[in-house]
């Protein structure tokens, strides 16, 4: 979450310094929510978990689609560069943030339904994968969905507090200049 945050920070920082925008609250809120946008399938996880007996929420962390399709949508709506880049680069990179975990992501969906996964800082086949999801599925049906979003809330860390300073430290300077 911390990590996102700062992915929206930075994104929309240089995405309006590159166009020569200035500071925008409006734009500002919109670009935190694009460096978010993947998980707004967790809305459905929570609420249809226990009735499909699902494990995961990744239903849209598919970065070969969500970003160039969600790029496509703003650039027709708007019919300039701005949205579609912070759209893009935002999802992107809470893609490959997520692609840090254990569970990884379906990188080449639709050619591949095969997670894939940076944790060591390698690509690899997700392994654990079907071990997560076993573990995840046999006790989805005794878990509130408090529990759901707490086991999924990323920890702060050293780095991702210090990625969110630096974030937020582009973004002061951003709109002081």
């Amino acid at each position: 979450m911390f990590v996102d945050l700062a992915i929206g920070m930075v994104v929309y920082t240089a995405t309006s310094y590159c166009t020569g925008h200035s500071f925008n609250l409006l734009f500002f809120i919109i670009g935190l929510k694009f460096a978010f946008f993947p998980d707004l399938d967790f809305v459905p996880f929570i609420l249809l978990r226990r009735r499909y007996n699902l494990a995961s929420h990744h239903f849209i962390h598919f970065p070969l689609v969500l970003p160039t399709l969600g790029a496509a949508f703003w650039f027709f709506v708007t019919g300039g560069w701005y949205f579609p880049a912070m759209f893009f680069f935002g999802t992107m990179g809470h893609l490959i943030h997520d692609s840090f975990s254990h569970g990884g992501i379906r990188w080449l969906w639709p050619f591949s339904n095969e997670h894939y996964t940076f944790a060591g800082w390698r690509v690899a086949k997700a392994v654990r994968r079907k071990e997560i999801i076993e573990r995840l599925t046999a006790s989805a049906s005794h878990r509130s969905a408090i529990d759901e979003f707490l086991m999924r809330w990323e920890h702060p860390t050293a780095g991702s507090i210090a990625f969110l300073l630096t974030a937020l430290a582009f973004l002061i300077i951003f709109i002081s200049s």
